[in-house]
């Protein structure tokens, strides 16, 4: 493939190959956001000295997905400077991309883009560090120097926000999870593609998403199951953790949906009459598809913060059932409904914000842009200028 025809507006960095529904479908949300901008995206290939070549299968349901569906660029670890060539900006996001413990300790700094050259935007959208950044010793200020040389980082949730000022001293913006950017009738379409819209009967079901069960989880989900039963609702569709099939369906103990490619689990979500889950991404395609649901956790769940950030200002933090609280008092869920006009309107405004910002970091022309005086112009290049342009003093190694 010749360079003009690889050639990309912007360059996604993100974990779309991880076998997780969410990590590929948030990687397609940001995708396809950038798409509908009237830009050329491309994802970026696993890097090879991630993770195992397990991941770069093309018979992957990470990868026949997003190879279905998006523009990827294949690179090469030892020449990723020949990306500045190809693409004129960069944009690193979502999921846990900045993690050390998941990421990191295998790329190095790879995903904070050393290779872009300082002419070359670079962009964060809603990265996170899974709850902390603990880099091998004497190298945080290696990581300083390249996130002051990004255009904008904003993330989703204000533990993530609280890390980008304490270890690095960045104030970043705040925005929603690039699942929700996305038009929903992308999904749908993906959706109406799935093997499973051909074999079952039922039009609608309840749908689990179960990735690390336990007695309790297991226990709640089959007592929401015979609730709904008897409400009309047809039987359960389960879906587990793709990356640890056999173990998580072992500790399900449940049947599990035979076609569980991502069109699939987009198709049986989209039919659901309710939505049973312990799984972040899975409560936002539920909020998406506007279906009832109550999402399972254990009070010593280290990532409740991740849950409660998109929660809370919906109102919804109800839904959120801590499994070592009285759960009887939790079965009126099952009945209640959603009041999604309000829901749907705290969204919309939540998502119109996380698009200007994301917009005027890539210099995507809007309607209010166009009507801007000279001086209100001047003043929205300033917010858009490098995380540099406002220095900080680096923070101490410890």
């Amino acid at each position: 493939m010749s360079k003009q025809e690889k050639k990309c507006d912007v360059a996604l960095s993100t974990l779309y190959f991880g076998l997780n529904y969410g990590s590929i479908l948030t990687a397609f949300g940001l995708y396809k956001a950038v798409e509908s901008y009237g830009m050329k995206p491309a994802l970026l290939s696993k890097p090879n000295k991630l993770w195992t070549d397990h991941y770069a299968n093309p018979e992957s349901i990470a990868n026949l997905f997003i190879n279905k569906f998006c523009n990827v660029l294949t690179c090469d670890d030892d020449n990723m400077a020949d990306l500045n060539e190809l693409a004129d900006q960069f944009l690193v996001g979502s999921d846990v991309i900045w993690s050390y413990n998941v990421v990191g300790k295998d790329t190095d700094d790879l995903y904070f883009l050393p290779y872009v050259r300082p002419e070359k935007k670079k962009i964060a959208y809603a990265p996170c560090f899974g709850g902390s950044f603990q880099p091998k010793d004497g190298t945080l200020n290696q990581y300083v120097k390249l996130m002051r040389r990004f255009s904008g980082i904003a993330v989703k949730e204000d533990k993530e926000a609280e890390i980008l000022r304490n270890s690095f001293g960045i104030e970043p913006a705040m925005v929603i999870d690039p699942v929700f950017l996305c038009d929903k009738q992308c999904y749908v379409d993906c959706a109406e593609q799935a093997a499973a819209k051909h074999v079952e009967s039922d039009d609608t079901f309840i749908f689990s998403s179960i990735e690390n069960c336990d007695s309790r989880k297991r226990a709640f989900l089959l007592r929401g199951n015979e609730i709904l039963v008897k409400n009309h609702c047809s039987e359960l569709r389960n879906f587990i953790d793709i990356n640890r099939y056999p173990e998580s369906k072992a500790l399900l103990d449940l049947d599990v949906a035979y076609h569980n490619r991502v069109e699939d689990y987009l198709y049986y979500l989209m039919h659901s009459e309710f939505v049973i889950t312990d799984n972040y991404y899975t409560m936002c395609m539920a909020l998406i598809f506007e279906k009832p649901f109550v999402v399972l956790v254990n009070e010593d769940f280290p990532e409740i913060y991740r849950f409660e950030s998109i929660l809370k200002p919906l109102g919804l933090e109800e839904r959120l059932v801590v499994l070592q609280e009285d759960l009887k008092k939790k079965e009126y869920l099952f009945r209640m409904p959603i009041r999604w006009n309000l829901v749907n309107e705290k969204l919309q405004e939540l998502k119109s914000a996380s698009e200007e910002w994301l917009k005027a970091q890539l210099g995507v022309k809007t309607e209010e842009a166009s009507a801007e005086t000279p001086a209100e112009a001047e003043v929205s290049a300033e917010a858009a200028a490098p995380v540099e342009a406002a220095p900080a003093e680096a923070p101490k190694e410890e």
